[in-house]
């Protein structure tokens, strides 16, 4: 719960103020939509946890889901629910922790210091969206 704080889930109200985010509308479009899917899995991720939690304290009913969800975390595996609302990995649950906290530091170094120089492609649900919104701006400049 902890490596993941709630500071992230701000960043998306933060880039609808921030013009220096993008320079399009279809950039813009292209980043809100990663900015919220980003959100998303985080939600459903602080949820999941916060409820095994309760339920590992007695206060939730142990559901089958979140049983699954506990012992994946247990042998390192990350849970099925994470996958379906985020990206997909053949690597542990540590190295996936890993890269989802690389996403989330690319991404709030764009919201908060504007575009970077380079684009890591890897850090996008949807790399097809930033292309088209690249291609976008470069037909209109």
């Amino acid at each position: 719960l902890q490596r993941f704080p709630d500071t992230f889930l701000h960043l998306l109200a933060l880039a609808g103020k921030q013009n220096h985010i993008a320079n399009s509308d279809g950039m813009r479009a292209a980043i809100s939509r990663e900015l919220c899917r980003h959100e998303e899995l985080l939600r459903i991720m602080l949820n999941d946890l916060k409820m095994l939690q309760s339920a590992l304290h007695g206060l939730l009913v142990m559901t089958t889901d979140l049983e699954q969800i506990g012992l994946g975390i247990h042998l390192g595996v990350v849970p099925m629910s994470w996958i379906q609302s985020g990206f997909t990995s053949s690597t542990s649950l540590s190295s996936w922790a890993d890269e989802l906290d690389s996403r989330l530091q690319f991404w709030r170094a764009w919201v908060e210091h504007g575009r970077p120089q380079s684009l890591w492609l890897a850090a996008f649900f949807f790399p097809k969206g930033l292309v088209y919104a690249l291609c976008q701006e470069y037909a209109h400049s």
